[in-house]
């Protein structure tokens, strides 16, 4: 099938927040210091049981099946950099957000060296999840972005003595010093900021908002910041950003592959730690120790170590028991360190591409509209690329549609207003580049 991949072309002016010469705070970490995903769920006072159920391919609330094998899912992607007063090695560069990148793509694309490491009792389970990740390179207002936000804020740290998410929250507004979300629906943002509170004790290295989407709009708002919700996302703490990250080192050598992102990144697409529900201490055995995937061994302890990997007979619920499995602390929805991580499951797997055909597909779909603003109004085409039918979406009316190659050579010019949308027969455009371009009702 012909199809036309449809661009527009927009220039801007990118700025660069100025460096400050300090040194970074020091930071201690918490025993067990790892995610806060548990702790989301408590404050937003979902049932884990819900959770647990609402993604799966067989579940009634998933009303689009996942692309098939060998068809992979694209998402974009802001970092949102943010470092306080004295705080100048907290700006991490540019070289460390790409790496964290690839770390992501290698991880759910399992092109990581490591999984070699891979214990050979669960070889078979392991997967490639056929998701990647790629910075944005336009922004919400169409203009060209590297995909990276940086934001000198008055704030040194977001954490609180308390511990609490609320004024974690606070990295996701640029009033309150950090920064704005670019729409959640489009863009997968990843907040970098200090989450230490201030004494420099760090109780949370990050976490992710699960695919409740919509956000219902009856959750209770945060008491100091004023919230109605979490804002959709991922944040992590800057020492975990990477595997060239300088600032790792103050992590005790637990977590220096990058590989925090992954985990959060696998709650944002529905994952459940493989532990189940708490996160703290020790579970029973079956439900809550259950994260809902069927070749995920039941697990009742997390796999915390300051050393080394745990130990390959490690099994916290059902040795003996014919046909069970030890604990999957390779599972990068566990808590062991980096260096001990290296597979998603098959399930898992489909699990997380159900999500992206449900939950997440606007990141889909928005990779492939083309946001433009003028006059207030917004604009985007769809699909892209395009066969036999291109859709013009937008606000307010349209007088008139042209479409033209990189030449400015017209290959499509439709008249008369319309409200929200115009469609129109290409079928007989040749496969070409074009362009749109778009005058609003009234204007010449």
């Amino acid at each position: 099938m012909k199809q036309l991949l449809l661009l527009f072309i927009a220039a801007g002016i990118a700025a660069t927040a100025g460096a400050q010469n300090s040194e970074p705070l020091h930071i201690h970490l918490k025993e067990k210091t790892e995610c806060g995903f548990d702790k989301v769920i408590r404050k937003l006072n979902v049932p884990y049981s819900v959770l647990v159920n609402a993604y799966r391919p067989d579940n009634a609330s998933s009303t689009t099946a996942a692309k098939g094998a060998g068809i992979v899912y694209d998402i974009p992607v802001v970092f949102h950099i943010i470092y306080g007063p004295g705080q100048a090695s907290f700006n991490l560069p540019d070289s460390i957000i790409k790496n964290q990148l690839t770390i992501l793509n290698q991880a759910f694309r399992k092109q990581h060296g490591d999984t070699v490491n891979t214990r050979a009792i669960f070889k078979p389970l392991s997967g490639d999840a056929e998701i990647q990740f790629h910075l944005a390179t336009l922004d919400p207002q169409g203009m060209p972005t590297t995909g990276i936000t940086r934001t000198a804020s008055a704030r040194a740290y977001f954490g609180t003595q308390s511990g609490i998410l609320d004024s974690l929250e606070r990295v996701k507004i640029t009033a309150e010093g950090g920064k704005d979300a670019w729409p959640a629906s489009r863009y997968l943002n990843i907040w970098v900021a200090n989450l230490s509170n201030p004494t420099g004790q760090l109780g949370v290295l990050g976490y992710a908002i699960p695919p409740l989407n919509p956000i219902p709009a009856n959750w209770p708002p945060f008491s100091d910041v004023g919230l109605l919700a979490f804002m959709d996302g991922v944040v992590l703490q800057t020492h975990t950003v990477g595997s060239n990250n300088a600032l790792s080192v103050a992590l005790g050598g637990i977590y220096t592959q990058g590989r925090c992102a992954v985990h959060e990144v696998g709650h944002y697409l529905g994952l459940m730690h493989i532990f189940g529900s708490n996160g703290v201490g020790t579970l029973n055995c079956g439900l809550p120790a259950d994260d809902g995937i069927n070749d995920t061994p039941e697990q009742c302890e997390l796999s915390y170590t300051n050393t080394d990997c745990p130990s390959a007979t490690k099994n916290s619920c059902g040795a003996g028991t014919p046909g069970d499995m030890p604990d999957m602390w390779e599972n990068y929805m566990d808590y062991s360190r980096d260096a001990c991580q290296n597979m998603f499951t098959l399930n898992q797997i489909d699990l997380i591409r159900n999500v992206m055909a449900n939950q997440r597909n606007s990141l889909v779909q928005g990779g492939s509209w083309i946001p433009v603003v003028s006059k207030q109004q917004t604009f985007g085409l769809y699909p892209n690329p395009a066969g036999n039918t291109l859709s013009v979406l937008y606000e307010g009316t349209i007088d008139r549609v042209t479409v033209v190659n990189f030449i400015g050579q017209q290959f499509l010019v439709s008249a008369g207003a319309a409200a929200n949308t115009k469609s129109f027969d290409i079928s007989h455009l040749p496969a070409v580049i074009i362009c749109c371009c778009w005058m609003p009702a009234g204007n010449d």
